[in-house]
């Protein structure tokens, strides 16, 4: 049998899956709460995390996060009636690290940051108020 028929069971055995490109976010992992200003993952670098943000009523929310390297920030548009971008940087920066496609209501986007560092996002659309929005990485 082939290697990658071997690598698939023994991922099945092991109760995990192979990375095909799809983002799965752990049973465990310490999403965001809705209304909080601060999420915080677990910090196990060998168990990558997914943390939730939400865009509801024109705002981030938690507006702040802190995650370890290799954790994914999960986007996830409450919004009606309107559509929102998530760019990494401030609004006069003309380049961004990261700019998510259009999210509409119930859309999601993904970014997994591998560097620490601070950055600070924002929404193109709506720029003066939904601006200095944070991941914190470690």
């Amino acid at each position: 049998m082939n290697k990658v028929f071997w690598l698939v069971l023994a991922g099945v055995a092991l109760g995990g899956c192979l990375d095909m490109g799809a983002k799965v976010a752990d049973e465990g992992a310490d999403d965001a709460t809705a209304g909080s200003d601060v999420a915080t993952s677990t910090g196990d670098t060998s168990n990558p995390q997914v943390v939730e943000v939400e865009l509801r009523n024109l705002a981030f929310m938690p507006n702040e996060v802190t995650i370890s390297a290799g954790d994914t920030v999960r986007w996830v548009s409450r919004d009606t009636g309107t559509f929102h971008f998530v760019a990494e940087g401030l609004p006069s920066d003309s380049g961004h690290a990261f700019e998510s496609p259009q999210l509409n209501a119930n859309d999601t986007w993904e970014y997994t940051f591998d560097v620490p560092g601070e950055y600070i996002y924002f929404c193109p659309n709506h720029s003066v108020i939904m601006r200095d929005a944070k991941v914190i990485v470690e």
